[in-house]
């Protein structure tokens, strides 16, 4: 069940939580004062079945009414958030000062609020207090204990107390702050996380900058099977050369379009979409403006920056690339990739070259449905000649439209039998896949205007890589 079950490390280490010095082998249910009628009863059997709290096993007693101290509530808490990195600083700091020495050096590196004095440790903590910990440690902000109480109860983790007439007003003082966490509180408050939408959220440091990406409500982890009720089959599935398997969705001509690259597991691992009315950024719970000024404010200098036709950053485990707009004054985010790399992929298929140029296909048929302009048709004999052109440059080691006979594009296609009324070429090298490159040429004023020109009705895409060789992309618009 979750990450919990993790938890049972933590149960071999001694802490004052109880009058017990050994581990409790009963169960919840097994002691005297359970009662499975009382708010309580979920909480504290999952507590203690789970390791997060201990009953008084000598007496067969949990006593839920009993205060929790700060130090005893670290416990509970990082028991909960962070049970393997408690127990290995548990097992470095034995017999060192205080008891909870451990439970104190984390609370100091994640900038919990705690007490600085070591003659408080063992005070009881009071309900605000539990407040800080939780809302701030959710969401690495700093905040007052009436902008925790209150985050509290929007995300259901508390109600507070009733008034005289049964109602639960949720207001600061209805929640009681000054009063001190029972043991029963203290389980109530984490097991409620536990069932709620915060439910993965994990443990972050205080102050630092937290950033959440979304397309089209779609995040990474996201089971494939939850992403295709929302958006449907995949009109075509290709993988990529970490071994993702990439769906590519759209409806009728190419609207509402996105790609997700999927793990063995089946979790979201790449999220590519030029709809733009889809991204969600945010830092710190703050929508950001999806301007190139904006985001390069923002996320300091990227870790790639392709001049200002893309950047490149890194979040946390996460790849952020931002696609812009360079043919708008205002360089808006034209198309968003993002990528992880936590993940285990499929074993790599022999044609990843079939992969980029249907990705670099779809994309492009994309945007000619953003401009207006009706699809181009995919051509299997034009398509073999761009395929040549690459492998020609790839290994012979130039870049061009013209190859090293002198032919162009046009005395190429003659020359395995294809006679076109017009045509028009784009080439390019080193990107790291279709999306890249395909993007690259959106923002190039040639390129552009082949991928975009209404009297092309046709498109012929070619790619070639191999151990060694630098990527190289062949695509060929033409009219019969």
């Amino acid at each position: 069940m979750k990450k919990l079950y993790a938890l049972i490390l933590a149960i071999m280490v001694s802490m004052n939580l109880s009058s017990a010095t050994s581990a409790s082998e009963l169960s919840a249910t097994d002691y005297k004062d359970y009662d499975a009628t009382q708010y309580w009863a979920e909480g504290i059997k999952w507590a203690v079945n789970h390791g997060i709290m201990k009953g008084y096993s000598d007496e067969r007693l949990l006593k839920p009414n009993h205060t929790l101290t700060e130090a005893q509530y670290l416990t509970m808490y990082f028991r909960y958030f962070i049970p393997e990195e408690l127990h290995q600083l548990q097992n470095r700091t034995n017999n060192i000062g205080h008891w909870a020495v451990a439970q104190y050096s984390l609370a100091e590196q994640y900038h919990l609020s705690v007490s600085n004095d070591p003659l408080k440790y063992d005070q009881p903590i009071r309900r605000g207090d539990t407040a800080l910990l939780l809302a701030e440690g959710i969401t690495a902000k700093e905040m007052t204990e009436e902008e925790a109480i209150q985050w509290l109860y929007d995300h259901n983790l508390s109600t507070g107390y009733p008034d005289e007439n049964g109602y639960y007003p949720k207001t600061y003082y209805s929640y009681k702050p000054n009063d001190t966490l029972t043991r029963a509180q203290g389980a109530v408050f984490l097991y409620r996380l536990l069932e709620s939408e915060l439910e993965n959220e994990v443990l972050k440091v205080v102050g630092q900058e937290v950033y959440n990406f979304s397309i089209f409500g779609i995040e990474m982890y996201d089971q494939r099977a939850k992403i295709e009720e929302k958006i449907g089959e995949p009109k075509r599935i290709t993988f990529d050369f970490q071994g993702l398997k990439l769906h590519t969705y759209y409806n009728d001509n190419y609207e509402d379009f996105m790609i997700v690259g999927y793990d063995v597991n089946d979790e979201a691992a790449l999220l590519y979409s030029n709809q733009q009315d889809w991204f969600k950024v945010e830092k710190n719970d703050m929508p950001l403006a999806l301007f190139h000024e904006q985001i390069t404010s923002s996320f300091g200098d990227p870790a790639i920056n392709y001049s200002i036709k893309n950047n490149y950053f890194m979040v946390d485990n996460l790849a952020i690339n931002y696609f812009y707009e360079v043919h708008d004054s205002l360089i808006p985010v034209r198309a968003l990739m993002i990528e992880r790399f936590d993940f285990e992929g499929y074993e790599i298929p022999t044609n990843l070259f079939e992969s980029d140029n249907y990705l670099s296909f779809d994309i492009t048929n994309s945007y000619r449905n953003k401009f207006g302009l009706e699809s181009v048709a995919w051509d299997d004999k034009v398509a073999d000649t761009a395929f040549k052109h690459s492998k020609d440059m790839g290994l012979n080691k130039y870049f061009s439209h013209y190859n090293l006979l002198g032919e162009n594009p046009g005395d190429r296609l003659q020359r395995d039998g294809l006679y076109l009324s017009s045509w028009g070429e784009n080439i390019a090298k080193g990107y790291t896949n279709g999306i890249d490159a395909t993007e690259g040429w959106m923002n190039s004023t040639g390129h552009r205007e082949n991928m975009l020109r209404p009297s092309h009705t046709h498109v012929g895409i070619g790619t070639y890589f191999d151990n060694g060789v630098t990527p190289h992309y062949t695509q060929v618009f033409f009219t019969p």
